[in-house]
């Protein structure tokens, strides 16, 4: 990730940004969530909020405000969830698509009635009603009939002071499910 290597990076001691006309405001982040501890670190070393983009690529679009520290949400069942329950992103508004053009299987597929959009993405609204990003649907890893969020599992190893970076992934096994393996 960008931001990480960023933040460590010898140069950024050199602070030259933080002075007058240079000073930062924000770094705009898109692609996959950061940690917490990426955002204390931003705000730590460079003083500047970060703003982490989240969009899909059939036109979703939305992300987080200034000062954020660090849609509607649905079950299995098509259910919607309460706060601080992980479940699917939906997604209705301005900057959602109408539709995929010439292809009804994926209307069919990726659309809700009302024009509501299947991200295809998990999260979570906190207390506040802000809506945290916490993994893809297909990011499960089935163990032994646990169903591990990777996204989750790795924001959490992410924590950790000696963690620059990490991946968890499913390593295949005979029995058809996955060892869960951090790497």
């Amino acid at each position: 990730n960008m931001v990480d290597l960023l933040l460590a990076s010898p140069l950024l001691q050199q602070k030259p940004w933080s002075k007058g006309a240079l000073a930062l405001e924000a770094i705009i982040s898109g692609g996959s969530a950061l940690s917490a501890e990426t955002a204390r670190g931003v705000k730590r070393l460079l003083g500047c909020s970060l703003i982490q983009s989240y969009g899909s690529a059939d036109g979703v679009a939305c992300h987080t405000a200034l000062d954020d520290p660090a849609s509607v949400l649905v079950d299995e069942q098509q259910q919607a969830l309460a706060l601080g329950e992980v479940g699917e992103i939906w997604a209705l508004g301005p900057m959602t698509p109408l539709c995929y053009y010439g292809a009804p299987e994926l209307n069919q597929s990726a659309r809700a009635a009302g024009g509501w959009v299947k991200t295809g993405d998990k999260g979570r609204l906190d207390a506040e009603g802000r809506l945290q990003v916490v993994g893809r649907k297909s990011d499960v890893i089935l163990r032994k009939g646990v169903k591990v969020n990777a996204g989750e599992l790795e924001m959490l190893l992410h924590e950790h002071p000696q963690v620059l970076d990490v991946a968890v992934v499913a390593v295949p096994q005979a029995s058809g499910e996955g060892w869960v393996q951090a790497c």
